[in-house]
């Protein structure tokens, strides 16, 4: 169960990590922002997209490693707090709402976390320490 909930996290990361790669090329085209502006957004956005892949290659590629060892489990870590600051930001810092943001976030958050607090369930799941 936790290496299905550590895959599904990691599938909902691939998407976002694509979805920043798409919204890097729109910051590209912005024209109302200064270029100076504009190229934070977009080292931001590169910053972004990086991490966001490295949670989805590390959630659907090194599942069992993501689960079993301890900077698996920072991984874990991370992917939720990532997401869950990205929701409450969503709500505290944005001017519009956007309901989709949200829930995803919050999605993916709880499912980061729910892998997280949860201790491996069967020997298939195990690898053995060296």
């Amino acid at each position: 169960m936790r290496k299905t909930i550590v895959l599904i996290a990691g599938g909902f990361s691939l998407i976002l990590a694509l979805f920043h790669v798409y919204l890097g090329w729109e910051i590209h085209g912005l024209d109302t922002l200064s270029s100076e502006h504009r190229a934070l957004m977009g080292m931001l956005n590169v910053s972004t997209a990086l991490l966001v892949f490295f949670l989805a290659i590390g959630s659907i590629f090194f599942v069992r490693e993501v689960i079993n060892t301890r900077i698996g489990r920072l991984l874990l870590l991370v992917g939720f707090l990532l997401y869950a600051l990205r929701a409450m930001g969503e709500v505290v810092l944005f001017p519009v709402f956007n309901v989709v943001i949200f829930v995803v976030c919050i999605i993916v958050a709880v499912l980061y976390l729910v892998a997280l607090l949860q201790r491996p369930g069967n020997a298939a799941e195990s690898i053995p320490s060296s």
